[in-house]
């Protein structure tokens, strides 16, 4: 009995997370609708363009401190306050960081669609993005899956407000969107720090242990997370070289698109990696993978079918008529997108056990054919060679991490991807609980 009440607790928190991943998606869906449209496609992919330079340097630098405290607050090693103030240490250092890397690409590229105000708004949003991640582990490591979903779908909220005002009335362009980014992440950033510290009143701590506990675990989990992001965005750096701004806006657009069929495996990925890192037995952590991983990939894949249908009709419908070459793209892309399911949600949860390096053998050999088969493939085939690539190395990766996961944990590949009758009972009656919560607790 134990055993299946945790698991529809479990489930039930996937449901709430997901209902406010939902409402980020409408949030996202509505201001992508609202650039696309008065950016066109080459200020769309200008736009892009310039958020990716900022997002992968702050994947370099990191060093995995967001995993790492969900691992430290899990375990409860250390005092609660003691590593909350150890990671606002970190994320100083990192913020420096990621802000000196973004200023050396942006002389690397030397784009000249990108203004001295435009590159200086990125940069100066950097802390405040990285706050936000960092927040975001804190709250999990203190299994308080509520607050770190609230970071995930307040931002998009503000920012759509804020874009409207910027880009919509007052006609700012690239500058205006970039500025609604930066008050949104700002905003989310002091009212979380503001309410954490009543709770925990921590300061900026030098304790070289714990610091050194976590820049130990961070770094392991910092290089799996930079082979992931690049693995995700490094068709975009190339594809920057190689086309115009406007076929990198279709290729954004359809892979911001296709991409909303990770709001589930997200929303059972943030929840399975709180509780398994604050799961008494890893055989108690893993047990619930299955019935997660196998509804996951099977809504994923009918989520899937939906998309390729509609896609045709809905993105000229949605982001206007210019943006029908990115029609191709979404239905080029899919497979790769719905492969992926099986990797995001398994790898939340080794992650969870402080296992992030069992990543690296899946990660680093898709992210080299990413990379090879993008030079081979864009300049015969332009933006769908490069999604044709991230299709092979999406699904080279899940196959091998896939293997790696059910040779660690002594599964078989039939019991984590073959629906049971009994997943149906516990989804509805997660769901039923799930959606009640949410409205009554927000």
């Amino acid at each position: 009995m134990k055993n299946s009440s945790q698991r529809k607790s479990l489930l039930g928190d996937i449901i709430r997370v997901l209902t406010g991943n939902i409402v980020a998606m409408v949030a996202v869906l509505v201001l992508n609708i609202i650039l696309s449209r008065s950016l066109g496609p080459a200020g769309y992919g200008v736009f892009n363009g310039l958020l990716v330079v900022a997002m992968i340097s702050g994947a370099l630098v990191q060093m995995g401190i967001h995993r790492s405290a969900v691992v430290h607050l899990g375990r409860k090693d250390y005092p609660s306050t003691a590593v909350l103030g150890s990671v606002a240490t970190l994320w100083l250092v990192a913020s420096i960081m990621a802000m000196l890397a973004s200023l050396v690409t942006y002389f690397i590229l030397q784009n000249q669609a990108y203004s001295v105000v435009m590159i200086l708004l990125v940069i100066t949003g950097i802390p405040f993005a990285i706050g936000v991640i960092y927040l975001s582990g804190c709250y999990l490591g203190l299994d308080r899956v509520k607050q770190a979903n609230r970071l995930y779908y307040s931002a998009p909220i503000i920012n759509v407000v804020l874009t409207l005002i910027m880009v919509v009335w007052f006609h700012l362009g690239v500058t205006g969107a970039l500025l609604a980014t930066l008050i949104s992440s700002v905003t989310v950033f002091s009212i979380t720090v503001a309410r954490l510290r009543k709770e925990f009143p921590f300061r900026f701590s030098a304790d070289r242990e714990l610091l050194g506990s976590l820049v130990k675990l961070g770094m392991v989990y910092a290089f799996t997370f930079i082979l992931l992001q690049l693995n995700y965005k490094v068709d975009i750096l190339l594809l920057q070289k190689m086309v115009s701004s406007a076929d990198v806006g279709y290729y954004t657009l359809a892979v911001s698109v296709s991409e909303q069929l990770w709001l589930l495996p997200y929303a059972a990925g943030l929840v399975l990696m709180s509780r398994t890192a604050n799961s008494d037995s890893r055989e108690n952590a893993v047990k619930p993978v299955g019935p997660l991983l196998r509804w996951g990939f099977l809504l994923s894949i009918i989520g899937s079918l939906a998309i390729v249908y509609i896609a045709p009709i809905l993105v000229p419908l949605i982001f206007g008529r210019d943006f029908s070459g990115s029609v191709a793209v979404v239905k080029a892309i899919i497979p790769g997108i719905v492969a992926f399911v099986v990797f995001r949600i398994l790898e939340s949860n080794l992650a969870g056990l402080g296992k992030p390096w069992l990543a690296v053998y899946a990660l680093l050999p898709s992210l080299l054919i990413n990379v090879v088969l993008n030079f081979i493939l864009i300049p015969k085939f332009g933006i769908l060679g490069s999604a044709w690539a991230t299709n092979i190395s999406y699904i080279v990766a899940t196959v091998i991490y896939l293997i790696t996961y059910v040779r660690y944990t002594k599964m078989t590949i039939f019991y984590l991807l073959m629906p049971k009758r009994s997943d149906w009972v516990e989804l509805k009656e997660a769901f039923g609980k799930g959606v009640g919560r949410f409205g009554r607790r927000g």
